[in-house]
């Protein structure tokens, strides 16, 4: 990747409202609720590459704006359940004309996600990724 690309990566985004952990994942009398506001995975990435420019659980308002900034490539980490939002944030960007959409964490490895991301990042990429961003 040349040093002069502008890279984003970002999580799904949110309305603000809290994210319910247990129903997302089980099936379970107790809940266990809260606003997501920090993706500690796109921040281990910001840490490790500077030049990466993350944004974590944007309003859909908040992406539509990082998008008019112009962007090479827009990252994607998200779960399986955030797959019809992250498709909608994939074809925003398409339309916004950023030239690469990549895909990571869990919801990337869903069969079919080859047909709207140029990049998918399985298990821990962080060396695959690293090829990536030049310096």
């Amino acid at each position: 990747m040349n040093s002069g690309e502008k890279v984003l990566f970002t999580t799904v985004y949110t309305n603000g409202q809290y994210y319910d952990y247990i129903e997302s994942n089980m099936v379970f009398p107790v809940r266990m609720t809260w606003v997501r506001k920090t993706s500690y995975g796109l921040r281990f990435l910001k840490q490790n590459v500077p030049e990466l420019e993350i944004l974590e659980y944007p309003t859909r308002e908040e992406y539509l704006r990082k998008l008019e900034e112009g962007w090479d490539v827009v990252g994607f980490s998200f779960y399986g359940h955030e797959i019809p939002e992250i498709l909608e944030m994939a074809d925003l960007a398409r339309e916004k004309g950023v030239g690469e959409l990549w895909a990571g964490h869990y919801g990337a490895h869903t069969p079919g996600m080859e047909i709207y991301f140029d990049r998918i990042f399985r298990a821990s990429a962080e060396e695959e990724g690293a090829r990536f961003f030049v310096r």
